[in-house]
């Protein structure tokens, strides 16, 4: 986090790609680094710029089950009915509580993925019963 405190202060470019096409935000939303998440967003990150084939802050965090960083991604407006994918991919992932944090920002229990299948699919599909749960209570 001290690190990217140093390279903001120092006017670096929030929103840089990677030679993978992904955003300083991706890739701490995906590793799980809560203090860089929210260093970039308060420097104005692009809360929805997804990295090269689409991947967003939001569903790389939620695929992972970082709980917190989908909090504040979703606290600082990131588009959560427009990213069916996070859904997905809490569910395959089993982590209710990430599904929780996505119901509650919007999330629609009914949207499907590339593959056509809703979250509740997929979370059968994956065999995560309290996932599955929990998108029926938010459904």
């Amino acid at each position: 986090a001290e690190a990217a405190r140093v390279l903001l202060e120092a006017h670096a470019q929030v929103d840089a790609v990677d030679e993978g096409g992904a955003t300083a935000l991706c890739s701490a939303s995906k590793k799980g680094h809560v203090a860089v998440v929210r260093a970039l967003l308060l420097a104005k990150a692009g809360v929805d710029a997804g990295a090269e084939g689409s991947d967003t802050p939001l569903m790389l965090a939620s695929g992972e089950g970082h709980t917190e960083i989908v909090e504040a991604l979703v606290g600082a407006g990131a588009r959560v009915q427009h990213d069916s994918l996070a859904l997905a991919a809490a569910a395959r992932g089993g982590h209710p509580s990430v599904v929780a944090v996505l119901l509650a920002g919007g999330a629609e229990v009914e949207a499907r993925d590339g593959e056509g299948r809703s979250s509740v699919h997929v979370a059968a599909m994956s065999g995560h019963s309290s996932v599955l749960l929990a998108l029926l209570k938010g459904n």
